[in-house]
């Protein structure tokens, strides 16, 4: 009896003993959310621009007039509940910041600092208090679009935390990619091929889900591709254009990883509790070798080769012709003939089976090399074939805006208001536009 009384007086003592460590960490953690709590919004434009050049004077790597030789630039971007749009620009040789953000929640460091063997240029945006568990009244309306210059030799180094980053990289000469978010939703695209060789390129998504188009055109010797939780799919659209090894590791959640057909596979993959599926291997009429390892611990992992059916092929081929002319049409000599035979495919957009997203995005990257009359025609095509849906009015509204046709992007802007009330962004540059019209 007296054995039995000692024992449920140690288990009492012990219930309430982890009872109260429960009790003292919930209060932890409601102070430390109390005393993080954000500040009033407050937001602030930005708009700038620095030369390559520049960024050497500022680093001391060559005093202003010197002729010595330059040391590469490693670009580090870290993003903290942002939106972030990273892609190249038309203008050479500069880095352009622009965007808005809260200033009175978050810091936007620049720095500039010389290493030994590379010039570190940090473009930072970060909280001024600690989000304890990403507070959902913390802001998260940051909007950034960071602007990179095509020709010059970059090292790459993004840091995404909570938001959403879309990282256009095509035509961008990188020596060195390592990218990285934590929570949300990751865009790679590499739509034009690296114009010099990669050694290693560096991608992982913490939690949330991860896309990776047109891998092949980043032209690595090795890539470590990881997911902790939620997805990842890398699609290769074209050939690869040097043999590869590839990491592919994921701890939970699923995988894709489409390869084209000009890829011998060497694979060795597993599963620890899950299902992971690579094709045999092919040799005939095989030019390049990927060597690939391959981890699942929970979840699902997929190799597949990219099959086309023979009645979506014509489509195929006018629609892979319509993207290599948008992609690179700030490269041609003959711009004008190049836009006329974009605006001919495009005409006959539907019989092509081209999406709303495919159209936006082409029109997009018109936009992006200062083609706006023809990203124009683009965009009214989209709003005309899908006029239900918001984003394509959008879109047509920046163009329209950064055409200096105000009055009818205020309307095409209404019009994706309408049909999305809540937009924020949508709604912001509305008002800002309507302060440009002068008043009756």
């Amino acid at each position: 009896m007296a054995k039995s009384m000692g024992c449920a007086r140690r288990t009492f003592v012990g219930c309430l003993g982890c009872s109260g460590i429960l009790v003292l960490l919930v209060l932890f953690l409601g102070l430390g959310v109390a005393i993080n709590q954000p500040e009033v919004p407050e937001f602030t434009s930005i708009d700038e621009h620095m030369a390559v050049e520049e960024i050497h004077e500022k680093a001391g790597a060559v005093p202003p007039g010197g002729d010595q030789p330059s040391k590469p630039i490693r670009l580090f971007i870290g993003t903290s509940m942002a939106e972030v749009d990273i892609f190249p620009g038309a203008e050479p040789g500069r880095v352009n910041v622009e965007g808005r953000y809260d200033k009175a929640n978050f810091k936007l460091k620049r720095e500039i600092e010389e290493r030994d063997n590379y010039i570190e240029y940090r473009i930072d945006l970060v909280p001024k208090t600690r989000p304890w568990f990403y507070n959902t009244d913390f802001n998260d309306e940051n909007r950034l679009k960071i602007v990179l210059p095509r020709e010059t030799p970059l090292a790459l180094t993004v840091r995404g935390n909570t938001g959403t980053s879309r990282i256009r990289l095509g035509g961008l000469a990188l020596e060195d990619a390592d990218i990285a978010h934590t929570a949300g939703r990751l865009d790679v695209h590499m739509s034009r091929p690296n114009p010099v060789e990669m050694e290693f390129l560096r991608i992982k998504s913490t939690m949330g889900e991860a896309n990776i188009y047109d891998a092949q055109n980043f032209r690595f010797a090795r890539a470590r591709l990881k997911g902790t939780m939620g997805g990842m799919r890398i699609s290769n659209s074209g050939d690869f254009m040097r043999d590869a090894d590839i990491d592919l590791k994921m701890t939970m959640g699923q995988s894709r990883l489409e390869l084209p057909e000009n890829v011998r596979l060497e694979a060795t993959t597993r599963a620890v509790m899950g299902e992971s599926r690579a094709p045999r291997r092919r040799k005939e009429g095989k030019t390049r070798v990927i060597r690939l390892s391959g981890k699942v611990t929970m979840g699902e992992q997929k190799v597949f080769y990219r099959t086309r059916s023979p009645k979506k092929e014509g489509k195929n081929q006018n629609l892979s012709r319509l993207r290599k002319l948008v992609e690179n049409i700030s490269q041609d000599e003959n711009v004008g003939e190049v836009l006329d035979e974009v605006l001919a495919l495009v005409s006959d957009a539907e019989a092509m089976g081209l999406s709303r997203q495919q159209l936006d995005k082409l029109g997009k990257r018109l936009m992006e090399d200062e083609h706006l009359e023809e990203a124009l025609r683009l965009f009214r095509i989209n709003a005309e074939r899908f006029p239900e849906y918001a984003g394509v009015h959008d879109s047509l509204g920046e163009a329209l805006a950064r055409s200096g046709r105000i009055e009818e992007a205020v309307e095409a802007l209404k019009r994706s208001l309408e049909l999305d009330a809540d937009n924020d962004y949508t709604r912001a540059l509305l008002k800002k536009l309507k302060a440009r019209i002068p008043e009756q």
